[in-house]
């Protein structure tokens, strides 16, 4: 029993709900997003970042890829995390 809650699965769900309680106590109520600082909204992207990559790489197992996968799925992730700030950026503004 004690492998099962201390395997490296249960380890990083605990991360990842604990990073999803993080982000929905940082944006409080999304029916009125313009309340949200363009830096929390940022930290919420960015963890969502961390999330994603988290998921694909410990649960699609693409820490075992080769390395070219990993830098295109590492890339992809940066693009749409980028992406999403500048559409954040243009539209706090």
């Amino acid at each position: 029993m004690s492998t099962f809650i201390f395997s490296r699965d249960t380890l990083i769900w605990l991360l990842l709900v604990g990073a999803t309680l993080s982000t929905w106590l940082m944006g409080g109520d999304t029916r009125h997003i313009d309340h949200i600082s363009f830096a929390s909204r940022a930290a919420i992207v960015a963890i969502a970042a961390i999330k994603v990559r988290l998921v694909i790489y410990e649960f699609m197992h693409v820490r075992s890829m080769p390395s070219p996968w990993q830098w295109a799925f590492n890339g992809w992730i940066a693009l749409v995390s980028l992406a999403l700030l500048i559409g954040l950026n243009l539209a706090s503004s």
